[in-house]
């Protein structure tokens, strides 16, 4: 993907998108509000998890899930 238009990168999550449902609550963030993200990222067996908050950041890779800040995310695919 050569393109960073933020349109892009949203049309590319809605095309390869998919709803999941998690069944496990993780409680190991140190903000609780930011579990949700990691129970998502490991119900749908995510490829990355992306994020710019260092409460997420200092938990990568989590269950084998890396977690990215965005740059990084949009460099895996220059």
């Amino acid at each position: 993907m050569r393109s960073r238009d933020p349109q892009t990168v949203v049309d590319l999550i809605v095309l390869r998108g998919e709803a999941v449902n998690p069944r496990r609550q993780w409680t190991v963030c140190r903000d609780p509000k930011d579990d949700k993200f990691l129970d998502v990222a490991v119900a749908g067996h995510a490829d990355a998890l992306v994020s710019g908050d260092e409460d997420l950041l200092v938990l990568h890779p989590f269950q084998g899930i890396p977690i990215v800040q965005p740059a990084e995310f949009l460099a895996m695919f220059d």
